[in-house]
């Protein structure tokens, strides 16, 4: 899909063309987006039906319908503000994704991303490449495991950049430099950990961006090579386990994040997180462990809502496998850990079976949870 992009205050003005390949075709935008212009091989045309959708994690959407389409290219033109988490829209920031639904997803839109962004040297965009002689910036995303065309453009004069060792640390308050710096270590300790753990190592050049302080309680997302904070308050304490945590993501995914199999990712994360906090952080490993035994109150199943996404996805597996842990110990964490990681196809059907020869115990207490989930 190729996106050009400007930005005017509060809104953008957008331009897509993809390939189609069937006559019936559809996509979703945020419902604040006027669609003004769509044509099928550089023929107009017009939805045949346009209405209201619902996502996971995404603000209000809606949903156009094309059909008797030519096997070609659909071009679309469209304006408007946005809305959703991580949203920030002023000088010294702009910063929109996957959750603001500001670029067609879902349905049949493409989930490869050539973006051509309109703003000058005085910004940066994060993994994005400044072209000087168009004046523009680049950004280009194929990532299989969340796909997300994330603008981040920051203001240079209004933003700080520390580096070391490939990664760029961005932050916007001043006061947040201790906490950067602090944050920075424990970055490189946490990715030296994975990598002696896994086997290998994460992408060179990546970022880690902490957000001017806006959003509190949002926590913290994870994209190929970038590590978004909401914010630094509280303790510092709880910011390392987050950063393990989304940084355990790079190993933690690949399952449907939309659905029940979302628990694979978060289980792995998590407990990629919870190896590294015992090793290196073992006060803020035991503190972990002993809140969550203490503060759970859902059902203890991984599966409570048939192939919806549950609420305690975060939780239910953690604790399941912290079950499996105290049972059977370390080497058992480990070993479903390094599995996930290496399986081909990233579902629970295909994680079971991997299991099921190697480790009988762990297979048989997460197939009952599938089915039942009674902790």
């Amino acid at each position: 899909m190729n996106i050009d992009l400007q930005v005017r205050g509060q809104r953008i003005y957008v331009k897509c063309e993809w390939t189609v390949k069937k006559p019936d075709h559809s996509f979703a935008l945020g419902q604040l987006l006027r669609l003004c212009a769509a044509q099928n091989n550089s023929k107009a045309i017009h939805p045949d039906r346009i209405e209201p959708c619902e996502l996971q994690f995404r603000p209000a959407m809606t949903r156009y319908f094309f059909s008797n389409l030519e096997p070609g290219t659909l071009y679309i033109e469209y304006e408007g503000g946005l809305e959703g988490a991580f949203l920030f829209m002023q000088p010294e920031i702009y910063h929109f994704s996957f959750y603001n639904g500001w670029y067609p997803v879902d349905f049949d839109a493409e989930e490869k991303y050539d973006m051509s962004l309109h703003a000058g040297d005085e910004y940066q965009l994060i993994n994005g490449r400044y072209d000087p002689d168009l004046g523009l910036w680049r950004y280009v995303c194929d990532n299989k495991e969340v796909p997300d065309c994330n603008v981040l453009l920051l203001c240079k004069s209004r933003y700080h950049c520390v580096q070391q060792e490939g990664v760029s640390f961005w932050y916007f308050e001043p006061s947040h430099g201790d906490r950067v710096g602090q944050l920075a270590e424990h970055y490189a300790s946490i990715r030296e950990f994975y990598k002696k753990f896994y086997g290998h190592i994460t992408a060179e050049d990546v970022s880690l961006v902490v957000l001017p302080e806006k959003y509190h309680n949002y926590g913290a997302y994870q994209r190929e090579r970038l590590t978004v904070f909401s914010e630094l308050q509280g303790e510092m304490g709880d910011k390392i386990h987050g950063l393990a945590h989304e940084l355990g993501h790079i190993y933690g995914a690949g399952a449907d994040t939309a659905t029940w199999e979302d628990w694979l990712n978060e289980t792995h994360a998590e407990w990629s997180a919870l190896l590294y906090l015992r090793e290196c952080q073992p006060q803020i490993f035991a503190a972990a462990v002993e809140w969550l035994e203490q503060n759970y109150k859902q059902s203890g199943t991984l599966r409570p809502h048939g192939d919806a996404r549950p609420n305690e996805v975060h939780d239910t597996g953690t604790l399941i496998y912290y079950d499996i842990y105290k049972t059977w110990g370390l080497s058992e964490i480990e070993a479903l850990l390094r599995i996930f990681d290496g399986l081909p196809t990233k579902d629970t059907e295909h994680f079971l079976q991997a299991l099921k020869s190697r480790h009988p115990d762990s297979y048989k207490i997460l197939l009952e949870k599938c089915r039942e989930g009674k902790r």
